[in-house]
C-alpha cells in the first residue's frame, strides 16, 4: 500500500492538474470552516453532489495532462509583448511577422523574452488554434489578434479554474486582512434584472469590464520585469472581471422532475 500511494503522489505531482485542484480545495475548505462547518462534513456533502456528474456531462472529457499557470497564461503575455516592444513593431507600430526560429527576431526569442519557460512550439500551436497567430509561409507566422480566446470545454474549464483560484486566494486575503485595513472585493449586482434585457449584458457590460481589464494590463506591464530578473524580485499580480448570472438554466441542462 506505501509502495502504492507513493507512485501515485509522484504522478500526482508532475500534473499541474492536481495542484491547482489542492489549491482550490484548501481555499475552499478555509472560508467554509468559517461558516461552521467541518471537513469531514463538506467531503460528505461532495460525495453526495457529484453523484451522477459524469453521466450528465453525457460523455468523458479527452482531456490529459494540465498545464502549468504561466503555460495557460502565457499566450496573452506573448501577444502583449508582440503588439508593444518596439523590437517587433514597425515605424507605424504594426506587428512584424516572425521567423518562428533562428537568429535576429524570432517567435522563439519573443516567447523566451515575454514568458520565460514556456515551449515556444506548444504556445504557437495554441495561439493559431486561438486564431491570435496565423502561419503565412513556411516558418513565418504574424499576429492576427492580440485577444487570444480560448477554444473548446476543457481548455476553457481550466483556464476557469485558475480564475477560481486567483477568486479565491483574493477573498483568503481579505478574510486574514485586519479588521481595520482597506481590502479589494467589489462586486455589482443586480437582484431583479428585468430578463428580456439579458442580451445587452454580453455587449454592453462585456466592453465595460474588457476596458477596465485592458488598462490595468497596461499599467501592470509598464511594471514587469525582464527575462534576466531573478526569480525572488517577481511576483504574480492578477486583476480580473466576470460577469454571473444567477437562476438562469444552464445550455443544455435538463429540467428535473
Amino acid at each position: 500500500m506505501a509502495n502504492r500511494e507513493t507512485r501515485v503522489d509522484a504522478g500526482e505531482h508532475r500534473d499541474p492538474r492536481w495542484k491547482l485542484v489542492d489549491s482550490i480545495l484548501r481555499r475552499l475548505g478555509f472560508l467554509i470552516a468559517h461558516l461552521g462547518i467541518s471537513t469531514r462534513e463538506v467531503i460528505a456533502r461532495l460525495e453526495r453532489v457529484s453523484k451522477g456528474l459524469e453521466a450528465e456531462l453525457q460523455r468523458k472529457t479527452t482531456f490529459k495532462g494540465g498545464r502549468r499557470y504561466d503555460e495557460v497564461h502565457g499566450g496573452p503575455a506573448i501577444m502583449h509583448a508582440w503588439f508593444r516592444e518596439l523590437d517587433y513593431v514597425d515605424a507605424l507600430g504594426q506587428a512584424l511577422p516572425l521567423r518562428v526560429q533562428g537568429p535576429g527576431l524570432s517567435f522563439a526569442g519573443l516567447v523566451r523574452a515575454s514568458a520565460p519557460g514556456i515551449d515556444p512550439d506548444s504556445v504557437l500551436t495554441e495561439l493559431v488554434a486561438a486564431e491570435a497567430v496565423r502561419v503565412v509561409a513556411p516558418g513565418i507566422v504574424e499576429p492576427m489578434n492580440g485577444v487570444v480566446i480560448v477554444h473548446g470545454a476543457e481548455p476553457r474549464a481550466e483556464l476557469g479554474l485558475y480564475a477560481v483560484d486567483n477568486l479565491l486566494a483574493a477573498i483568503c486575503m481579505n478574510v486574514h486582512a485586519d479588521p481595520n485595513s482597506a481590502t479589494f472585493q467589489r462586486e455589482a449586482s443586480c437582484l431583479r434584472f428585468e430578463r428580456r434585457q439579458l442580451p445587452r449584458v454580453r455587449n454592453h457590460l462585456s466592453e465595460q469590464c474588457s476596458a477596465g481589464v485592458n488598462q490595468a494590463d497596461e499599467w501592470m506591464n509598464q511594471y514587469a520585469l525582464g527575462k534576466d530578473a531573478r526569480p525572488e524580485d517577481a511576483t504574480t499580480v492578477v486583476v480580473g472581471t466576470y460577469i454571473a448570472l444567477r437562476n438562469v438554466p444552464e445550455s443544455g441542462s435538463r429540467k428535473r422532475r
